[in-house]
């Protein structure tokens, strides 16, 4: 059986528009971490009793953007991580709102009933007297798809990034051990 030849600008290490995917990840780390510090400035500026807890949303968020960057600078795979798992954490989140969105938008069920209850009490709704509560439903429903669409987009994205990274390192490592210059550089 043959091994596979790494190589780094195989179709498979491209993402949107043939961008590499380290490039493809970069865009989407920055572009991160930019919201991220965008939302927490903001939402701490308009609430004063939010400052400390945007400050350590700020530092974690920091960390959790910023390593894919790092590591893919370093070419050490681990700093892709805990961008992964927050990203899947994240999309687990948008999927379970999007089954409770799914079940307040079936008329005539009790827990369709209660969710739509408890979403009109906590949004900001004009008219909470309002009977018909669908328009601002379906409005988080398709928010919440697109979404969970870019989200898996961005998280698979970053995951070709990461096995890129696995493969050239394991590729990197093959050949200094095997290679004829590695007896004489070690004696």
């Amino acid at each position: 059986m043959a091994e596979e030849i790494f190589n780094p600008s195989d179709p498979k290490y491209r993402c949107c528009c043939g961008c590499h995917v380290t490039t493809g990840t970069k865009i989407i780390c920055y572009m991160s971490f930019f919201i991220c510090l965008l939302s927490g400035i903001f939402g701490g500026v308009g609430n004063p009793q939010y400052v400390v807890p945007a400050i350590v949303w700020l530092a974690i968020i920091s960390f959790v953007c910023l390593s894919p960057i790092y590591g893919i600078h370093k070419q050490q795979p681990g700093w892709l991580i805990p961008y992964l798992v927050l990203s899947a954490i994240g999309s687990i989140f948008i999927g379970l709102s999007l089954i409770s969105l799914t079940v307040a938008l079936i008329p005539n069920t009790t827990v369709g009933e209660r969710l739509r209850l408890s979403a009109r009490e906590r949004l900001s709704y004009e008219d909470k007297s309002d009977g018909d509560f669908t328009y601002p439903l379906l409005f988080l429903f398709f928010q919440n798809l697109i979404s969970l669409g870019l989200s898996i987009w961005y998280f698979m994205i970053v995951y070709r990034c990461y096995q890129y990274l696995v493969e050239r390192k394991n590729v990197y490592l093959a050949q200094t051990m095997y290679s004829p210059t590695a007896v004489l550089v070690t004696k």
